[in-house]
Order: structure tokens, then sequence, then C-alpha cells
């Protein structure tokens, strides 16, 4: 009997073919759905591990998905423990917030390559920062997925070492490719008297810091706010020529900030230079900045 002969296959058919072949590997050199799904795992797991704790909400922003449910799944896993505020949602607070079970830490240590001491007893979060704190995490995690965005980020846990009364820590710091390390400041609620003059002096002091090598630490310092009467407010103390007063803490039980004064009984003022002002830059959050509600988890 003879052979059947195979028909010619169309242009328009090989071309299918090659499509779908070509979509096909590329899908298998990604890895497929389940090695997309641990790598968004690790991702939120070393956030966590960074910054202490975050909200659903910020995960998902994170992964660039919308109910992914990827937070349930750690919880179920044993990875997260899930915290419900007291509020519950009220008071510009999250409903809930995620911290890591020693499960979860020992995971999170695997997966990065530096060590962050880590706080395992979610009831020693302070609430009443996690409005600001959250706001930070927001902003980066959606300067991670943006353009042109961020490169990558540090947390102020990455710079323990700086903590003393001299020395500012930012709330995080996001690296810029081809432009350097920035210092991040969100300030929600305004600041006054020695508070408000330590916070120009000391942030001012971050433009002029130097690294081992001499060079500067920092490229520039962003300072975000919710209140356009707080960002003049601020934005005025920072012009250059600005005189802002130095404070010290006295000394034994009472601890109260004075004024610095000279040997004449004259307030002693800092100076602010040309030099320093334009390296800080103030901006005022919008929601797109924060892809949505920024206290309402999904």
């Amino acid at each position: 009997m003879p052979r059947k002969t195979q028909a010619p296959m169309s242009p328009a058919k090989a071309a299918s073919i090659a499509k779908a072949q070509a979509a096909s590997h590329a899908k298998n050199k990604q890895g497929g759905p389940r090695a997309r799904g641990l790598e968004r795992a690790h991702k939120v797991i070393e956030w966590i591990y960074r910054w202490g704790w975050s909200t659903p909400t910020v995960l998902e922003i994170l992964v660039d998905s919308k109910r992914s449910g990827l937070a349930n799944r750690l919880v179920k896993s044993g990875i997260f423990h899930r915290i419900p505020t007291p509020s519950g949602g009220i008071n510009n607070t999250p409903s809930c917030l995620l911290t890591l079970t020693q499960k979860g830490l020992e995971k999170a240590v695997e997966l990065t390559d530096r060590e962050y001491e880590y706080e395992t007893d979610p009831h020693r979060i302070s609430l009443k920062n996690v409005p600001h704190d959250e706001v930070a995490q927001r902003l980066t995690a959606v300067q991670l997925n943006d353009l042109p965005g961020i490169a990558s980020y540090l947390t102020n846990k990455s710079l323990a070492a700086w903590n003393s009364n001299e020395v500012k820590i930012p709330d995080v710091m996001w690296k810029r490719s081809g432009f350097g390390l920035y210092a991040i400041e969100i300030e929600l609620t305004p600041k006054f008297r020695h508070e408000f003059d330590r916070f120009v002096t000391m942030t001012a002091k971050l433009i002029s810091m130097k690294d081992q090598a001499g060079k500067n630490v920092f490229a520039g310092v962003e300072i975000y706010f919710k209140s356009p009467t707080m960002l003049k407010r601020y934005s005025e103390a920072f012009a250059p020529g600005v005189k802002t007063p130095l404070w010290f803490k006295e000394k034994g039980k009472t601890g109260r900030w004075q004024k610095e004064t000279n040997d004449d009984g004259l307030v002693v003022f800092s100076t602010m230079k040309k030099e320093i002002s334009e390296h800080i830059k103030f901006f005022l959050i919008t929601p797109w900045m924060l892809k949505g509600n920024p206290f309402k988890d999904l």
C-alpha cells in the first residue's frame, strides 16, 4: 500500500506553531506559575525581614498583584503571624499587621545576604508609628515597580549602628541607578520647637556625611508630606541663608532641651548653606504614589 505523503504546511500554520513554541519556551524560561509564585513568596518574606512587619496591601503592591492571597497562604503555612490591630482599620491604622514567625525568620535568613536584628514578638510593634511606617513601605514598593523608580532600598534597620543623638537615621534609603543613594524622610505630623529645629539641622548634616573613602554617603534627601502647609513651612526652613537655632539636652533626670548659647549668652544658630539646600527636595504625596488608600487593606 503506497505511503501517504504529508501535505505541505501553510505559511500561516507554520507561523502559528512557531509562535506557540516561542511562548512555551518563554514560559519555561521564566519557570512557570509555580516558580513565579515561589519567587513572590521569597520577595515578601525578605521584605518583612528587612522592615520588621508589613500589611497584606503593601505586599500586593510589592509583587505588583491584586488580591493574590499571597499573605493568607503564608499565614496558613506558618511563615507569617497575622496580628489584628486594636482599632481594626480605623484611625489611620491597617486592620492587621504581618510579622515573621520563627519558621519565617529562619527562611528569611536563608534568603538574604546580610543579617538583621529581628524582633519575633509582634506585640512589641509600636502602633503609633504604623501609619507613618506604612506610608514609607508603600512609597518604596511603588518605586520598586514603577519606572524610572529605584534600583534597591535600605531600611533604617541597616543603619542601626548610626543610632545616636547626633546622627539622623533616615526613614528609608533609595538607590537610584546612576544617581546614588538618597535619604528619604516621611513627615505626616508637624514638628515644632526643638524637634523641628533639630530635624532641619540633622537632616542637613546627611548631605555632608562622608563614608570611609571620604565620599558623600547620600546624593540627596527627599522629604515627603501629605500636607501642603507642612511642605511650605519645612521647605522655607531649608532655604539658603535661613538660620536655625541649635539645641542641647540637659544632663540629669530632667533631660530638658535648651537652646545653645555662646559665652555672651546669645543663642547659637546654624545657617543653611546653598550647597546643602540644593540637594534637599520636597514632595507632596499623591494617590498614585501610594496605589490607593494608604490605610485600607485588601
